[in-house]
């Protein structure tokens, strides 16, 4: 999101002008904390555009003059938000088998009043935004199987067949060359969509849905670097530890290797760096010694810590999603001390007084440390991407897994 402009609007009536052309694409105006108001911008020439609303019922009460593209668009979007609300009643009533049958008619009823909607639009604004909006969003519509007479669970072979379906047409009618694509959030939300819902969560089927995907986007370079990045970033951010080789995958085949190609875009140095953190401390070589304090004031090396497997916990009292794992990891660490395993526990931050708190109040009885100059740079010998974070070590402090999952723990200890 970049915000572009401002301007009060304390009469209810305010003029966005500029002496350039807005840039074809997707905006939105913030009246407030009243929500936002979506517009197209198609046209690099003619960018007059009038519209008014009531801030309190924003996308019930919008009307645009000169502008039959937004019209339209706004249209649509109410049908949107009538669909949307009628699968949010029948999630709350699928235990009513009465209500289940009557909104499932009127869903039917106003999905095919949305394809139908879709098709017109897309004909009378061809070539604009909307058409494209709408190619992107469209899904793809299963033909009916033929069920073959050996198949003994029926449903089974349906659900299987839809699934891969639509799995197999969900780009189609996706013009990858085109240009605006970058400019519809939509697109980027449907990427999203395809590789987290879609593409089984394993890197040879991510990988392979990847090459697919950036051979179709190869033809034009902004819809490439914007796709490549965008799937890097997902994956990297990933939170399921198994899938972060994919980021490697993007970043080998489609972006590193191809400077050229990715000549001038900062893009490309934050994936070189992103990478390079990444390869940090590999599974199988020996852990970058940190020497940090402890919470007694004592000065410790990790490399010195004695124990058959050492788990190296990063975290911070103050993040929501540290405080679960600390509270499973906890019990854990107490059932297994006294098998030779011990818990080196890093605060990523300065905070004492917060931190000793934290320690005293869950009765923490592992190594306590942290880095009270920042001298020691944790976060340059570590790729920390997402706190909290776990590393397993073994008594030589050689790599036997990184960031794992606090539920794998003991089944790591297992073997």
């Amino acid at each position: 999101t970049i915000f572009m402009d401002t301007l009060p609007c304390g009469s209810g009536n305010a003029v966005f002008s500029g002496s350039l052309p807005l840039k074809p694409g997707m905006y939105a105006l913030l009246p407030g904390s009243w929500g936002k108001i979506d517009l197209l911008i198609s046209d690099s020439l003619n960018q007059r555009i009038s519209l008014s609303a009531d801030a309190r019922q924003l996308l019930s009460t919008l009307t645009f003059e000169d502008s039959p593209e937004n019209r339209d668009y706004t249209t649509f979007q109410r049908l949107l938000r009538q669909q949307s609300a009628f699968r949010g009643r029948l999630y709350d009533n699928q235990h009513n088998p009465d209500s289940v049958n009557r909104l499932s008619k009127m869903l039917r009823q106003l999905n095919g009043e949305l394809v139908s909607l879709s098709g017109q639009l897309q004909e009378q604004h061809t070539g604009k935004l909307l058409s494209l909006f709408l190619r992107i969003l469209k899904e793809p519509t299963a033909p009916e199987p033929s069920i073959p007479l050996m198949v003994t669970d029926r449903d089974r072979f349906l659900q299987e067949y839809y699934y891969n379906y639509r799995k197999d047409h969900f780009w189609d009618g996706v013009d990858f060359s085109d240009r605006r694509l970058i400019a519809m959030p939509v697109y980027e939300e449907k990427l999203r969509y395809y590789f987290q819902q879609l593409v089984e969560p394993v890197p040879e089927a991510a990988g392979q849905a990847i090459d697919n995907l950036l051979e179709k986007a190869d033809n034009q370079e902004d819809v490439y670097r914007f796709t490549a990045y965008s799937l890097f970033k997902l994956y990297r951010e990933s939170p399921m530890p198994t899938l972060i080789p994919v980021t490697l995958h993007i970043a080998d085949n489609f972006i590193l290797n191809r400077e050229e190609r990715w000549k001038g875009d900062p893009r490309f140095a934050e994936v070189s760096q992103k990478v390079a953190k990444a390869r940090l401390n590999s599974i199988g070589t020996v852990a970058a010694d940190l020497k940090l304090v402890r919470n007694s004031g004592e000065v410790v090396r990790l490399s010195e810590i004695k124990a058959r497997t050492t788990i190296l916990y990063f975290f911070n009292p103050d993040c929501e999603s540290c405080n679960p794992i600390t509270e499973k990891l906890l019990p854990l660490y107490r059932r297994v001390k006294n098998q030779g395993v011990e818990v080196f526990a890093v605060y990523l931050d300065t905070k004492t007084e917060i931190w000793n708190a934290y320690i005293a109040s869950k009765k923490l009885d592992w190594i306590n440390v942290y880095d009270p100059s920042g001298e020691v740079g944790i976060e340059s010998k570590y790729d920390i991407y997402a706190i909290p974070m776990i590393y397993l070590l073994d008594q030589d402090k050689k790599i036997i897994a990184k960031d794992v999952l606090v539920e794998e723990v003991e089944d790591y200890l297992r073997e």
